[in-house]
């Protein structure tokens, strides 16, 4: 089979011959804009290491009783043997 590409076609490209260059990206800036960066950081400063609020919770939750709720740990059990039952069969 021989495939001849149109002749207004280049084949590499799929330009037309007719003189269409496409446009040149503008070149990159040899400074980087870190604006937002400094205000993310700030953010981060300004966040605590420790959030007692969440620490109280999650003493909280792991003296209750009904933490995982029944419907996790099922879940988990069985995305668990889902996993051995497929590393049996590997």
């Amino acid at each position: 089979m021989n495939v001849q590409p149109s002749s207004g076609q280049n084949p590499t490209t799929g330009i037309s011959a007719s003189g269409f260059k496409p446009p040149v990206p503008p070149k990159a800036e040899d400074q980087a804009s870190f604006q937002n960066s400094k205000a993310l950081n700030n953010a981060l400063n300004s966040t605590p290491d420790v959030r007692p609020e969440v620490v109280t919770r999650g003493k909280d939750l792991v003296s209750s009783s009904i933490y995982p709720p029944p419907r996790v740990i099922r879940q988990i059990s069985s995305l668990l043997a889902i996993g051995i039952a497929s590393q049996e069969k590997s």
